[in-house]
């Protein structure tokens, strides 16, 4: 199912037509079942349409739209030749489910006829504006979002960021652009909304316990790197102090009730050889007397690697041939937004690691064992 980035200006839009009363009241009615997912097919459009035109939505229908049916016309006759134009790029063409969604359909459960094509009444600008916008929205909204999502900016471009699980509880980082680009929908007409393009989200795919070894990276990256954040401050007493208020939920996996066999000493015994840097020709500087410094976890055929560059900023990626090449990216002042997530992740049973395991490592980190530990690794 496609989903959609909701522009500053249509979330106004839809608070000015209470959009979120208006669902609440539709989930309240056992007579009327709508399903946003699923595969659409051309007849399946043909009926929703026939469906809105017995209900009367077209007898309410706007004398200044009249083209409106043509134009949806030869959108569904030739779908492959239209699309959303995204920062003057072409996105890919439609397909029926997005036709179906321009057509009103996904709007027409929420609004009466009258309603539906009094656009101007609730800050439109046009006809398919406004029920692509409600549309996209009501898709949103299905869509289940697990973890904590924090939001990130980088060289104008903004980012909603989540740390999650799959279905087998692996680690999951995603990244995705939800810039508001100039966007223009099939018919031409300017939208405060937008089709999330595959070109947009990033991911980073951990396999099993991971989390430990993520956390610990975090750790040497603001130790080395000298980050304001409260992993440092006060010896991460506030964040221990957001660890108290948080329980462990989830039973899919026995971690979640028994913790694993995670040997914590063994993570942190690189701790104290200088953060991996990337140099501008995008190879990474190594340094240590343990051999490979590098912090890594690990992916299903291969490993992650974690740096940082001349910017300070937190680099997760692959080597590839000797060169770094960066699938996510955060700043120094977003890493303890990045922290909160992974503990939320922990906590809400989303991976494989408790949150048990990744407090240990955070009291570890500032224990006398850790102390003793950084002396003894001096010593080879």
């Amino acid at each position: 199912m496609q989903n959609y980035v909701i522009y500053p200006e249509g979330e106004k839009i839809l608070q000015h037509a209470k959009i979120d009363d208006r669902l609440k009241e539709l989930s309240k009615k056992d007579d009327i079942f709508y399903n946003p997912g699923g595969f659409v097919s051309a007849s399946d459009v043909v009926g929703r349409i026939n469906s809105m035109t017995e209900e009367g939505f077209f007898t309410a229908f706007p004398p200044e739209e009249s083209t409106f049916k043509k134009d949806l016309q030869k959108l569904f006759n030739h779908p492959d030749s239209f699309s959303y134009n995204i920062n003057n790029q072409q996105a890919d063409p439609l397909d029926y489910e997005t036709i179906s969604l321009l057509s009103g359909w996904d709007a027409s459960y929420l609004f009466s006829p009258e309603e539906l094509w009094d656009y101007r009444r609730f800050g439109a600008s046009s006809l398919t504006s406004f029920v692509g916008l409600i549309g996209a929205y009501m898709k949103n909204t299905s869509e289940t979002k697990e973890g904590k999502h924090f939001n990130t900016s980088q060289a104008e471009k903004l980012f909603d960021n989540v740390i999650a699980g799959s279905m087998h509880y692996d680690l999951r980082i995603y990244q995705t652009d939800v810039t508001p680009y100039s966007c223009l929908d099939p018919f031409g007409n300017q939208v405060s909304y937008r089709p999330l393009r595959a070109m947009d989200k990033s991911r980073v795919l951990g396999y099993h316990s991971t989390e430990l070894d993520l956390l610990v990276s975090i750790l040497r990256y603001v130790y080395h790197q000298k980050i304001d954040s409260l992993l440092f401050k006060n010896r991460a007493e506030a964040l221990f102090s957001y660890t108290k208020d948080l329980s462990q939920k989830g039973d899919g996996t026995t971690e979640h009730l028994t913790g694993s066999d995670s040997n914590i000493t063994l993570s942190f015994s690189l701790f104290d050889t200088p953060f991996p840097l990337l140099d501008g020709r995008n190879k990474i500087k190594r340094a240590g007397l343990l051999g490979d410094s590098i912090s890594t976890f690990s992916a299903q055929s291969s490993s992650y690697v974690i740096c940082t560059n001349e910017k300070n900023d937190f680099l997760i990626g692959v080597e590839k041939e000797g060169l770094f090449q960066p699938v996510v990216s955060y700043s120094s002042k977003d890493i303890d937004a990045f922290t909160l997530s992974l503990i939320e992740q922990s906590a809400r049973g989303l991976g494989r690691t408790s949150l048990s395991e990744l407090v240990d490592a955070l009291h570890f980190r500032y224990s006398n064992e850790f102390t003793k530990l950084m002396r003894e690794v001096k010593k080879f």
